[in-house]
């Protein structure tokens, strides 16, 4: 009998942006790089609360890494 494995998606709220995933941006900044398309969009879970999924989070950081190693090559350091 096979089982089925789900992976729950985990939410971050702001301050665990900064505690889980050490993403020291400022509340206003979060939104302006949202607002330009630079950050994962948030979810509203309530009237007054918004989260983000982990896996768009680990995305982000990772094309950043990347966007990193890429300029690094470019100059070659």
């Amino acid at each position: 009998m096979k089982r089925r494995h789900r992976r729950l998606i985990r939410l971050l709220t702001m301050k665990e942006l900064k505690a889980v995933k050490g993403i020291s941006y400022s509340r206003a900044q979060i939104y302006r790089l949202m607002k330009a398309g630079k950050f994962p969009h948030s979810i509203a879970i309530g009237e007054n609360r918004i989260e983000f999924l982990e896996p768009e989070i680990d995305r982000w950081i990772m094309v950043k890494k990347l966007e990193r190693d890429a300029n690094l090559r470019a100059t070659g350091r």
